[in-house]
C-alpha cells in the first residue's frame, strides 16, 4: 500500500473559527475524526499541512493529495481565489493533476457560486440534505444518535476513497499499451467530457478508437465503426445529458447504432471466445435520465436487456466517479481481459438480492426476507453489528456481490432511502464483476414519490403493510 506522503487542505479560516464553548473549530473535528478513521482502517496517520499560497510549497512530495473545504466563506475570500487561481494554473501547465484533488462541500450552497474548475472535482456533501424541501444544514453535534450519524458513514466512505487513492499511487498502472478501447462518438453537449477522458487514457498508454470524430456521412459513419469495435478490447459510450440528432438517412441517432453494434460484437465475442466479456460501460448523468425523454427512453430499453448483455455496466453517477471506476478497470482489471479461461459464469440457480432496510423496519422487513428465501432466492440483508468501520465494510462488500438490490422503507426516512439509492448507483465502481440486474425500491403506499428525486429509475412496489410476497418475486422476471 502506498502511503500518502502529505495532504495539503485549502480552507477558509471563518470555517474554522472555535464556537462558544467548543474546543474544536468545523475543520479541525473533520480532520481529528479523518485521522481517527484512517488510523483504524489502514494504521496511519495523516500528515497534513494547510496551504496558504502554493508558494509555501517547495516541492510537491511524490504522493499527494489536495483537500478543499468548499464554503460559500471560501468563494468570497479573496486571498482563497488567488490561491485557487494558482492551484487552476498548476493545473493547466500539467504539474497538478486534477486526480489529486477531492473537494468537501461543508454546507450546501449554489455549485454555480463556485469557480468553473471545481466542477471537475470529486466531490463529497458534508451536510444534511432531507429530499427537495432544501432542509439543508451543517452537521454540527457529530454524536447524536439521529441523522448526525450519516456524518460518520461520509467520513468512512471519504477515508476509504483516500485509502484507494493512496493504493493506486502505490500499484502505479499495468502497462497496457497492448490494448485499445473504444471510445464512442457522442453528442455535441457531452463531447468535452470524451476529450476529457480519452486524454487521460491516451496518458496511461491506452489507444483510443477513433482518433478523430465522424464526419457527418452515415455512410462513413457506420462503416468505419465495426471496423473499430473489432480492433478494440472494451468499449465506453458517454451518453451525459445529450443526445444526438438521427444520422442522416436513418431513423437511429449515433448512440443508439454505437450501442447496437458494440452489443452485436460483444454477443460474437464470447461465442467465440469461450464466454470471454466484451466490457462495456454506459454513462449516464443522473439529470438526463430524469428530464431528457429520450435519454430516459434510452437508458430503460437498455436496462431491460442487461442480463443477456454480459459485461455490460449502466453507470449513472457524477462524472468523477464514472473516471473513478474507468481507473479502477484499467489499473486492476483490464489484464485479465485477454486470459484464456476469463468466463461468464453459468447463470446461477440463485441469484442474490441485495435487501437493504433500516433497523426500524425491521418488524416488517424480516417476513418479506423469510419469503423470498423460501421462494429459493438468496438473499443477503443490511447489517446493523459492529462499529460503524465494519458495517460500511459489511456493506460494501455486498453492493460488490449482489444481482438484484431491494431498498426497502415502511417507515425509514427519505435521506436514508436517497443514500441508500446513490450507494446503489455507484455499486458499478465498487469492482463488480456482473450487472445489475434490477433495481427495485419498495415504499410505503402513502408516500410521496416525487420526494426522492431518483425515484423513477427504480422499479417501484408500493407496500401496504403486509409481506406481499408475490409482487416482490414477481418483480425480479419484469
Amino acid at each position: 500500500m502506498g502511503k500518502l506522503n502529505k495532504i495539503f487542505l485549502i480552507y477558509s479560516d471563518k470555517d474554522n473559527s472555535t464556537p462558544v464553548h467548543e474546543e474544536y473549530g468545523w475543520v479541525d473535528a473533520f480532520l481529528l475524526f479523518l485521522k481517527v478513521l484512517l488510523k483504524q482502517i489502514a494504521g496511519w496517520e495523516i500528515s497534513y499541512e494547510t496551504v496558504n499560497g502554493l508558494s509555501d510549497i517547495k516541492k510537491l512530495p511524490e504522493n499527494y493529495l489536495f483537500l478543499i473545504i468548499s464554503s460559500r466563506n471560501l468563494v468570497d475570500d479573496a486571498e482563497k481565489l488567488i490561491l485557487l487561481q494558482q492551484l487552476k494554473d498548476k493545473m493547466d501547465k500539467g504539474e497538478i493533476s486534477d486526480d489529486n484533488i477531492l473537494k468537501i462541500q461543508k454546507h450546501y450552497f449554489s455549485k454555480e457560486l463556485e469557480p468553473d474548475f471545481f466542477h471537475q472535482f470529486k466531490d463529497y456533501s458534508f451536510y444534511k440534505a432531507n429530499g427537495l424541501a432544501e432542509a439543508r444544514s451543517e452537521y454540527k453535534d457529530f454524536f447524536s444518535n439521529n441523522e448526525e450519524k450519516t456524518f460518520w458513514v461520509k467520513l468512512t466512505d471519504l477515508a476509504y476513497e483516500i485509502l484507494s487513492f493512496s493504493e493506486k499511487k502505490g500499484t502505479g498502472h499495468l502497462d497496457i499499451s497492448e490494448y485499445a478501447v473504444f471510445l464512442a462518438d457522442t453528442n455535441t453537449t457531452s463531447e468535452r467530457f470524451r476529450n476529457n477522458l480519452k486524454r487521460e487514457l491516451e496518458s496511461i498508454g491506452l489507444s483510443v478508437l477513433p482518433k478523430s470524430s465522424f464526419s457527418e456521412s452515415s455512410q462513413d459513419f457506420i462503416l468505419k465503426l465495426d471496423q473499430y469495435v473489432k480492433n478494440s478490447d472494451f468499449a465506453i459510450h458517454i451518453i451525459g445529458n445529450g443526445f444526438s440528432t438521427n444520422i442522416k438517412g436513418t431513423n437511429h441517432t449515433r448512440e443508439e447504432v454505437q450501442a447496437k453494434i458494440t452489443e452485436n460484437y460483444s454477443s460474437l465475442y464470447s461465442k467465440e471466445n469461450d464466454g470471454a466479456m466484451y466490457r462495456r460501460f454506459f454513462w449516464f448523468d443522473k439529470v438526463g435520465v430524469l428530464t431528457n425523454e429520450k435519454i430516459g427512453k434510452f437508458y430503460k430499453e437498455l436496462s431491460v436487456k442487461i442480463e443477456d448483455m454480459h459485461g455490460t455496466e449502466l453507470v449513472v453517477s457524477s462524472w468523477e466517479e464514472f473516471k473513478s471506476l474507468i481507473y479502477h478497470f484499467t489499473s486492476f482489471e483490464l489484464s485479465q481481459v485477454k486470459s484464456p479461461g476469463k468466463k461468464v459464469s453459468k447463470e446461477d440457480e440463485q441469484k442474490i438480492i441485495y435487501f437493504l432496510y433500516e433497523r426500524v423496519d425491521e418488524k416488517h422487513a424480516l417476513p418479506i426476507i423469510k419469503n423470498l428465501r423460501n421462494k429459493g432466492f438468496n438473499v443477503i440483508t443490511s447489517n446493523f453489528d459492529g462499529d460503524i468501520l465494519a458495517v460500511r465494510h459489511i456493506h460494501m462488500e455486498s453492493l460488490k456481490r449482489f444481482d438484484y438490490a431491494f431498498i426497502f422503507s415502511h417507515k425509514a426516512s427519505i435521506q436514508w432511502i436517497n443514500m441508500k439509492m446513490l450507494d446503489v448507483f455507484k455499486a458499478p465502481g465498487f469492482g463488480r464483476e456482473k450487472p445489475i440486474l434490477q433495481k427495485v425500491l419498495i415504499i410505503p403506499n402513502d408516500l410521496d414519490g416525487e420526494l426522492i428525486p431518483t425515484y423513477k429509475m427504480f422499479d417501484i412496489i408500493r407496500y401496504d403493510g403486509s409481506p406481499n410476497e408475490d409482487i416482490i418475486s414477481k418483480t425480479l422476471f419484469n
